[in-house]
């Protein structure tokens, strides 16, 4: 089984769309196999897309426009995650950002554009994975800031990672660097 959000059209809300689901006392995954695919977002005052403790999610073919808080925010432990070929502009948080234990992910053919603000600079794509089993792919990505005055520090940000390949990323007028990648085991630059 599994649950799919899929085209709806979402503005001016605090959150686009939050997905959380818990299992009181587990630190298993409350839902597996769930997909947020191809929605429009726009205007939030918070997260476009918030996701958290799902095996085997999908966050694929979303545009999300002037969201509050990250543009895409996946935290919580999951296995399997993948977050593709979204669009997300103009987010005063990340762009795309993962928090905590992610086991397996594939981050792909993403176009983020303008992230952070003049009260804070973000990144692009981050993951901060906090795990010393999580592995991934990050690929085909367009990470840039085109304004005259950047806010997005990193085009790529990573924390704790033990196996990444990263290839074939667009990563143009980022503040501060292309790539941040540290505390890792090893990885395919």
């Amino acid at each position: 089984g599994g649950t799919t959000i899929e085209g709806n059209i979402i503005s001016n809300a605090d959150r686009g769309i939050t997905f959380q689901t818990y299992d009181s006392g587990s630190s298993v995954p409350a839902s597996a196999y769930k997909s947020i695919v191809n929605n429009y977002i726009a205007d939030t005052t918070s997260d476009g897309i918030y996701s958290a403790k799902a095996d085997h999610s999908m966050v694929k073919g979303n545009r999300i426009y002037g969201a509050g808080g990250h543009g895409i925010y996946y935290d919580g432990s999951g296995d399997d995650i993948v977050i593709a070929e979204n669009m997300v502009v103009g987010s005063t948080g990340h762009g795309i950002y993962i928090d905590e234990e992610v086991n397996r992910f594939t981050i792909v053919g993403n176009v983020v554009l303008n992230s952070g603000s003049a009260s804070a600079d973000r990144r692009g794509i981050g993951l901060s994975a906090a795990n010393s089993r999580s592995i991934g792919i990050i690929s085909g990505n367009v990470v840039t800031d085109t304004r005259d005055v950047k806010y997005q520090d990193y085009g790529l940000y990573l924390r704790s990672v033990a196996s990444c390949i990263i290839s074939n990323n667009y990563l143009a007028g980022n503040k501060t660097g292309g790539i941040q990648y540290y505390s890792t085991v090893m990885s395919y630059l």
